[in-house]
């Protein structure tokens, strides 16, 4: 399971990954040019995204450009969770609506709404293979997202 390095370097990229992570409070933010997801099956995480503090509710895919510091405040009943970061460039590629381009690059979170729909192929397993597959797997979100 990964934890944020203290010592890395801002904005040195990750690439194109999906990785289960511990949440830990650290002392300074994580800041990076990739899209993050994040998606936990169960409990919440709390980030400092843009100076508020933005949680991340179970069952519900999240999304932000991490060019913003995202520090996690605050964390409950989460032992582990999966984080997924895009280049920017696929990301633009999708033909996204443009409020939710808007949204992502102006640094705020975009989740979706509708936390009935199941999105147990996000989930980061290591048999899953790599993280493609995880990708392939799930093409109809952001696209069918309802913006908060």
């Amino acid at each position: 399971m990964k934890q944020l390095d203290p010592k890395r370097p801002d904005f040195e990229p990750y690439g194109f990954t999906c990785e289960c992570w511990e949440p830990a409070l650290i002392p300074r933010p994580d800041k990076h040019t990739e899209v993050e997801l994040n998606y936990l099956e169960q409990a919440r995480l709390t980030y400092l995204l843009g100076g508020e503090r933005t949680t991340v509710q179970s069952g519900r895919p999240a999304l932000f450009w991490a060019t913003t510091p995202h520090p996690i405040v605050k964390y409950e009943n989460v032992s582990s969770y999966t984080v997924m970061t895009l280049p920017l460039p696929w990301l633009l590629n999708w033909a996204l609506p443009d409020n939710l381009i808007k949204r992502i690059l102006s640094g705020r979170l975009v989740q979706e709404a509708d936390s009935s729909q199941s999105y147990a192929d996000i989930r980061y397993t290591p048999a899953r293979g790599n993280a493609a597959d995880v990708v392939a797997s799930w093409t109809g979100w952001p696209r069918s997202c309802s913006i908060r």
